[in-house]
């Protein structure tokens, strides 16, 4: 259900980013969120309307910032043109 209602709430995303390939901190209510996560969104440059949806959790101890980082996964998502949530949580919670 949070990932329906993430996906929905896509639409307050200016174009710019989708053009730009941004990597930004989703700061938009988007409904009940008792343990506090936030999220990271990448929208590579090109990507149109009704592409595909990634999640990639980071690890334990890790955070979205590393994850989008220290990985292939950002080249990926701009060859075969999909989006990606990087989920966030606080230090001290893992998944």
């Amino acid at each position: 259900m949070l990932i329906k209602t993430i996906v929905a709430s896509l639409g307050f995303i200016p174009a710019a980013f989708a053009q730009n390939g941004d990597f930004f901190q989703v700061t938009e209510d988007f409904g009940p969120n008792p343990t506090n996560v936030g999220f990271w969104l990448y929208i590579p440059p090109g990507v149109g309307e009704g592409a595909p949806l990634v999640v990639n959790p980071h690890w334990c101890g890790g955070n979205a910032a590393a994850v989008f980082r220290g990985s292939g996964i950002p080249f990926m998502a701009e060859t075969y043109k999909y989006m990606m949530i990087f989920p966030q949580t606080e230090p001290s919670r893992t998944w």
